[in-house]
Order: C-alpha cells, then structure tokens, then sequence
C-alpha cells in the first residue's frame, strides 16, 4: 500500500536554514560540484565513523578476557551444564529469567560464544558491536526511507553518535548487558522498521511479531515495544482485524515467560519473588529521560535535562498534530518517542535507582525526537490542512527542528566526550580481576573485591566459580591466556625492591598516575633507580609464551645528560638459562623500545623478571604493559581437587605468609586503655581478647598518637577470629596518613575472612596502598566484622595485631 501524501515534501527537511543545504540535485554536475560532492561525502563518513571508533579504541584498550561479576554468579553454572551435556532444558524458561528480565535469547547466543571461544569475553562484546553497527543502518533507514537520498545522509552522523554514544559505554564493554541491551534495541528496531517499510502488508506484522518477540526475550525493557508496535500499526494503515489478531497473538508469545515465571513459578515458591513497584517519581523520571547526556552522578542535570526533551517531545508533538499528513511519515519517529516513554516508566516505577545500561533505552526517546526533526524540519506552509494550523507556519518548524538539534549537540558535547564517569562496572574485567580469578586457589582473600564489584564477604563464591571454569578451560583458563604485570602487581608474585621511591601506574609517560586496580590497560613507571621483580609459574603443557613491553623515558625532565638503562633480567631453574636484556635511553621521551622475547622453553619452570632503571635520580623508565601471552595444551588435571585446600597467600594457610619478628611494630591488642570500643562489649575471661558484637560496624580504635614510616614495613597482619554466622565475612581498617583529622573511606582497606569460626591470620600487602615513600601513619581504626547477626554468639577475638618490618627497612623520604 502507498501512501501518496508520505512522499509529497520531499526534498523539504530543513529546506532554508543553511546556504543550500537543502537543494535539488540537478541532472548533470559540473566538475568542482562533484569534488564538493565527493568532499562532503568524506566529511560524512568520518563524522559517522568517529564515535564507532571512539567506542571501539575503548573497548580494546581496557579491561581483560575475563567473566564480570554477575556473569560469574548468575550463569557459570546453566552455561557449563550445557556444555557438559548434563543441563535439563526443561527448566531454560526459568532459569533464564532473572531479576524480572526474560533473557532467553541473549542466553543461548552466549553458550553458543562459549562454546566456540572457550566463552572469550570479547567475543561477547564484538558481538555487541557488530549488532550495534545493524542498529546504525536500521535506525537511519527507519527515520529516512520516506525521504530524498540527496539530503538524508546527513543524518548517518547523528544516528551514528546516538547508537555508539560514550554514556552507553557500559553495553559495549560489560558482557552481562551487551548482548542483551542491544540486541534487545536491535528487535525493536527492525519491529518498528517492518511496520514502516510494509504498511498494511503482512510481511510487516510478520517482521514486527518478530521483533516484538525478540525484544521481550531479551530483557524487561522489551515489553515496551508492544505498545509502540501497536501505535505504529494505527499509523501505518494497518485495518484488518487479522493483523491485530496476529499481533495479539506475537505479544503473547512475548509475554509467555513473564506470565510462566509470576503465574507458576513464584505462586508455586520455586523461585524468589520479585521486588513490589515503587510508584511514579516525577524527578526519577526526569532523570531517566536526561540519563543519556549525564555526567557522572550529577541528578541535577539529568533531571533538566530531561525536562528539556520532555518540552522539546510536547512541543514537537504539538506542531505534527496541526500536520495530520504527516502523521504516517512521522510514524517511525513516534513509535522510538512512545517506546522510550514506556520504558521510561517501567524503569522507574519497578526500580528505585537508574543502572548504567538503561541509558540504552532511554536514548531511544532522543532518537525518535531526531526523526521528528527530521520530519518537520520539511515542513511547509500549504501542507497544512487543520484550520488552528494558520497559526503555525513553516518557518515555526524548522525552528523547532533546529532549535532541537542545536539542543542534541550541545547536550551530547557536554556530557559524551569522556568515558571515565561512566565505566562502573569494567572495574569486575581489569586486569587485576583476571589475575585473581586465574590464581583463585591462592589468590589473596582481598582479591575478592576486584572480582566481585557489590563487596566481599563471599571467598567461597569465587573459588567455586573459578574452579567450574577453569575445570572446563574457560575464560581465564582458556588455551589462549593473557598474563599482564599490572594484574600480578595484586598477588604476592610482584614485589617492589625494598627502598625503592614510589612505583607508579600510567596510561602514559607518567604525566596521569592512576591506582595498579584500573579498568585501562597501565604502563609501569619506574623512579630511578628501582627495580621491581614478577615470579611466573609456567605450566608443563605449555606450547607458547611470549613477554612483551617496551621501553621509554618518563616525562620528567632529565637531571643528567648521561642517558638511563633499563634492564630485564630473567632466572630460571636452570642458571644456564637465565639471562638480561639492556637498553640504554637518552633523552628522547615519547620514543619507544619495542622488547619481545619466547619464554617457550622455561614450560614446567618458575622464573622470575626483574625490571630495573638504573642512572642518576629524577628520570623515571616506563614500561609499556608488561604482558605474556600464552597458549595452553590441554591437560587431564584442569580443576581444584576436590581434597585439594584453597591456600590463599595473605593467610596461614600458605607457605609464603610473611612471619612475625621482634622487628615488627605491634598493637596492645590486651591493654583495654588504648582502644576506643564501639558496638562491642569485652568477653571476659577468654584469655585473648574477645568481644561480643551488638551494633553494625564495630570498631577499635587506637587512641595513642602515632607516627610511624609506613616506608618500614611491608604488610598488615591480624590473627582473628570471627562466628561463622557473620555474613559478610570481611574486616575493615581505616587509616590516617600525615596528621589527618579524620577517617575516609579514600583510606581504608577491607581483607575478607575465611568462613569458619577459627582463629586465622590474616595479612594486607601495603604497597597496594600505593603510598608515597614519605607517608606517616597518624590514625588507626579497626572494624573487625561488618555487622551482628540474628544467630549465632556474634564473637569475635584478636590475638594479634602488627606491622611487619621490611628487612632491610626502607626508610623514609624527607
């Protein structure tokens, strides 16, 4: 069916505001009109490709191939049964249902990735990409296939920058929403494009049932496009009763898992219950409508602007409605605007906070009003058939249509040009948490909170889901497996020479610092002289390994004209093996090294780099991402045994928990007079001191003025004993540094406990504190336990309390 007033304005969108933007082409061009042509061309598709390479750089620069938290939690083990053929499909419909989201489809496209990949993370996310780049052309084709060719690809760049925007980083670098955030976008999408491409065909009710049920089987937020769908098919001149039988029919499909899990499972207790809706917020919803152009947590701003889109959406609106028209042509714009809406108010009457990854589907709201601009900026005076609309002339709506998309950019400069206020939840894939997740069998028990990103409290979780995945050579365990210095710097295996000035982490020369635990991919920088030292254990299956960084001068500016040499020395098991690599640096900053060396034949071995500088003080050598990339035969002995114990390296457990001596500075853990108790009652006659717990966040604080060099001494030990009814299982220790006045959670450290009763020691490796050589001790809070209990004695014992000397002290700066 065809509409002949769809097609009547072409040629018409944004006809006058610019010199000629808005033209008819005519049959033969000269010469410099097809260079202008073939320039502007160009202009276009750079401004269409940027923001997919800004997103793009981003995502291969950052983070590691590791699972994130959620994944680890809610999948690890439906995924794994699958793949071990023992999985009952019976129950997929409700384990695939999760916190109120159908992600059925999203489900089986990641076994399958699995599957194929050894379940590479980033597999998952180029996945995302490439639906993202489908979600390009269909949004493009859904707003313009009514309008001229000549002008409509100026808006590849727009749409292109709102699909592949930084405030949706999240999607694009966090596997538990990429695949089923945008696939979910890209359902709605080609739903939406199939009512507008075949308007009152079938081919269109089939494409949006289609969609229609994609959307709902990809996550909550997909339920939404069943109205949508439904405005679009009024529009579009859907009449027969058939087609609204049909589409009755496809929104029950697409509800099928929501009524299966609320109708049986939960009345029937076999699984929890959701959380009761929390009603309207109207500044919630202001903010979820701004949510697409915040800056980091500024509520303020999202709220105006969403009140901005909101006036822009009523005021656009009111102009079409004088415009009956184009109502059809409008209909793509519109069913984006009502599927934003509703999602809008989904979200935030059945949540009471905003996730990153709904900036997603908001965005949808903003992407429905570029094609209502779209539409209106070809208005013209004699396309007006409603008599109000004599008030409303031409020039009104092309106004509206510039003033919105002055409105867009400005919105999108201000907020979508930095990634780093946006990045949450990469922080469960950096480096440091595929480090502890490959070495969770004696990973530190503080190495919980870089795989976990809610808190710790949970060792167990993540030693069972690491062994599950390392059982089936997966993620981390895969053949292919990338080793990274920064991430090592976390576990025992990385050690600072002592009296070595502060070792720094860089994406840079070192002109920005930033802590070893970041999402970004870090350069070490190392003060000369220093020298820091890496102890890898290679596997006897072994069949490639590769170490690769390379080399420069710092940023500082060079205090001796002699040049610097940076060395990395390697020692094996066999001395015959060992050996070094020197480069001599003169002052040429910014200049590379590049150094790349097999580490094949050490399989078996455990050897150790040292990466030194070596020259006067004041020019530091960095090194670029220290790395080894390695492939891994299979092996019959993949797993944790099930007799084999967890043996985490900052408890007694292990071998290589640094020992007491007399050297050590230690807590009076004995002599009450020197504590402040809170939330805690003495235990009395229990020889080592106990408590009893009777409040949330008990603590002991020391009240002696202290001023120790912090440079002295290499860990933080407690022997503690805490009731196995605690939960979460985690102490807390905030420090003052340097005569501060008060505690902040900028200074404390957390070191989860193991899950008995017994009495343990624990340690907290300081130089992942990354303070400065000169820092004093000045302050000291211990919170031995989170919380009391309903169960249990709720009784926790200290027997021991100290810091552990480096031998030979490291002394402090001035």
């Amino acid at each position: 069916m065809t509409e002949p007033t769809v097609n009547r304005d072409r040629g018409q969108w944004l006809h006058g505001l610019g010199n000629g933007l808005v033209h008819r082409e005519s049959r033969s061009q000269t010469r410099p009109a097809r260079v202008w042509q073939g320039l502007e061309n160009a202009v276009i598709l750079a401004l269409t490709l940027l923001p997919i390479w800004h997103i793009f750089n981003i995502m291969i620069s950052t983070g590691a191939n590791n699972l994130s938290s959620d994944t680890l939690v809610l999948f690890v083990p439906l995924v794994t049964q699958v793949l071990e053929g023992s999985y009952d499909w019976s129950h997929y419909f409700r384990d695939t249902f999760l916190r109120s989201h159908s992600i059925a489809i999203p489900t089986l496209i990641r076994i399958l990735a699995a599957a194929c990949s050894h379940w590479n993370t980033y597999v998952e996310l180029y996945i995302g990409m490439g639906i993202s780049l489908l979600n390009v052309w269909l949004l493009h084709n859904l707003l313009t296939h009514l309008s001229p060719y000549r002008r409509r690809k100026w808006l590849w760049p727009l749409v292109s920058a709102l699909v592949f925007s930084t405030s949706q980083i999240v999607v694009f670098t966090y596997g538990d929403t990429s695949l089923a955030v945008l696939l979910g976008l890209f359902a709605v999408l080609l739903g939406s494009w199939g009512l507008s491409r075949f308007p009152g065909q079938w081919q269109g009710i089939g494409i949006m049932a289609t969609g229609g049920i994609m959307a709902s089987w990809c996550w909550g937020a997909g339920l939404a496009a069943w109205p949508a769908f439904l405005l679009g098919m009024g529009l579009l001149k859907f009449r027969r009763l058939w087609h609204y039988l049909a589409y009755g029919l496809a929104a029950g499909i697409g509800l099928w898992p929501y009524v299966l899990y609320y109708g049986v499972y939960v009345l029937l207790g076999q699984t929890q219950r959701v959380e009761a809706p929390k009603g309207l917020d109207g500044s919630l919803i202001l903010r979820a409508l701004g949510y697409p152009f915040a800056i980091g947590s500024e509520y303020e701003r999202s709220q105006t602007v969403g009140l901005v889109g909101l006036a822009l959406a009523v005021t656009g609106l009111g102009l079409l409605g004088w415009q009956r028209r184009r109502w059809q042509q409008a209909a793509p714009a519109l069913m984006l605007i009502v599927y934003g809406l509703v999602v809008v108010l989904q979200i935030t009457v059945a949540r009471g906070n905003l996730a990153p990854w709904y900036v997603t589907p908001f965005m949808s709201f903003w992407m429905g009003l570029l094609g209502l601009a779209y539409v209106l900026g070809g208005h013209r005076a004699d396309s007006l058939t409603s008599p109000m609309g004599q008030w409303v002339t031409a020039g009104t709506a092309r106004l509206w249509s510039l003033t919105f998309l002055a409105s867009l950019t400005f919105l999108y400069v201000t907020s979508n040009l930095t990634s780093g206020d946006k990045m949450h939840y990469i922080y469960s894939r950096s480096p440091v948490s595929a480090a502890c997740l490959r070495h969770y069998q004696t990973a530190p028990t503080y190495c919980e909170q870089y795989v976990f990103i809610w808190g710790v409290g949970l060792v167990d979780m993540l030693n069972q889901r690491a062994a599950i995945l390392d059982r089936h050579q997966l993620s981390v365990f895969a053949p292919q497996q990338h080793w990274t210095l920064q991430g090592d710097f976390v576990l025992d295996s990385v050690q600072v020479a002592e009296a070595t000035p502060e070792v720094v982490w860089s994406p840079d020369w070192g002109q920005t610092t930033l802590p070893f635990s970041d999402y970004r991919h870090l350069n070490l920088v190392l003060p000369t002289p220093s020298a820091i030292t890496w102890t890898i254990s290679l596997p006897e299956n072994l069949e490639a390994a590769k170490f690769q960084t390379a080399i420069a001068l710092g940023t500082a500016p060079m205090a001796s004209p002699q040049p610097l040499t940076a060395t990395i020395e390697l020692e094996g098991s066999n001395p015959s093996q060992s050996f070094h690599i020197s480069q001599r640096l003169r002052a040429e900053p910014a200049h590379w090294y590049p150094v790349q060396f097999s580490l094949k034949q050490y399989r078996g071995q455990t050897i150790t780099l040292r990466l030194s500088s070596q020259g006067d003080r004041g020019t530091p050598v960095v090194y670029r991402h220290p790395s080894i990339d390695l492939t891994i035969g299979p092996s019959d002995a993949w797993g944790l045994d099930a007799a084999t114990e967890i043996q985490p390296t900052n408890t007694e457990r292990s071998p290589q928990l640094p020992q007491p001596s007399n050297q050590d500075f230690p807590w009076d853990i004995h002599n009450a007079a020197l504590w402040k108790v809170s939330g805690m009652t003495v235990v009395p006659g229990t020889g080592i001191p106990s408590w009893q717990v009777t409040a949330d966040t008990p603590s002991l604080t020391f009240q002696p003025p202290l001023n120790i060099c912090l440079a002295n001494y290499s860990h933080f030990l407690v022997q503690l004993a805490a009731d196995s009814n605690f939960s979460p299982r985690a102490l807390q220790l905030y420090y003052q540094l340097n005569g501060e006045s008060n505690f902040s959670d900028s200074h404390a450290l957390q070191i989860p406990l193991l899950s008995d009763s017994q009495m343990h020691t624990y340690t907290y490796d300081l130089k992942l504190l990354e303070l400065h050589p000169s820092d004093r001790l000045t302050g000291f809070r211990l919170h031995p336990i989170a919380r009391a209990t309903a169960t249990g004695n709720n009784r926790v014992a200290i027997a021991d309390l100290r810091l552990i000397k480096t031998a030979p002290a490291g002394g402090c700066g001035p």
